[in-house]
């Protein structure tokens, strides 16, 4: 079962280009995987190849309908998620970040106000050192690769600094985030989202 749900959590969450990616992140072997895939599948997640995109992706996602949380019980489970960067797994971290801000759809008038304000505080700025705007932009980024403007520098800096880079992932050091590059005609470099001062989307898409 913790096999099944992390290949879950794995292909919602990012691109991989092959069977041997996958099979070599998740650490099993290619006929576990397809074994995997077939009982995910009886249970209406399914993920195939798709040689247009020459990627994996995700056809069935089922949803499931949270009911009955209390309040308290929806602010523990920010407090929760708060904690995941010190597990280092990025996309663990996002994932249940999401599906926090998906069950405050679902709560009424002043609530959904007040989850939000919470997990904006203690889980976005907090945990991974930015607004979730600028974290979910920064996800948007990667995924579609596509070229960033950012505007960089450590709080009372004089002056920020400004890159264009190409990125490449969100990963955790010692718990806090940083945004994996490489510099358009440079090397590669980390940048802590906690000193971004500014993410700028280009229409330019990062070379292969």
């Amino acid at each position: 079962m913790s096999r099944l749900m992390r290949l879950m959590i794995e292909f919602a969450g990012r691109e991989f280009r092959s069977a041997e990616d996958l099979y070599i992140s998740l650490g099993v072997s290619r006929s576990q995987l397809y074994r995997d895939k077939a009982d995910l599948e009886k249970m209406g997640f399914a993920f195939t190849f798709h040689r247009d995109r020459r990627a994996f992706t995700v056809e069935e996602d089922p949803g499931v309908k949270v009911e009955g949380l209390t309040l308290s019980e929806i602010l523990a489970l920010i407090m929760a998620v708060g904690r995941l960067p010190e597990t280092g797994d990025f996309t663990l971290a996002y994932r249940a970040l999401t599906g926090l801000k998906k069950i405050t759809v679902d709560q009424p008038g002043p609530v959904s106000s007040f989850v939000l304000a919470a997990i904006q505080d203690v889980v976005a700025r907090e945990s991974y050192g930015c607004r979730l705007e600028t974290l979910e932009s920064l996800v948007e980024a990667v995924s579609e690769k596509r070229r960033l403007h950012l505007v960089y520098g450590r709080p009372g800096a004089a002056r920020p600094r400004r890159f264009s880079v190409d990125p490449k992932r969100l990963v955790f050091r010692a718990s806090r985030l940083y945004l994996e590059t490489d510099e358009v005609g440079g090397k590669r470099r980390l940048f802590r989202t906690a000193y971004l001062r500014e993410v700028i989307p280009t229409p330019f898409l990062s070379p292969d």
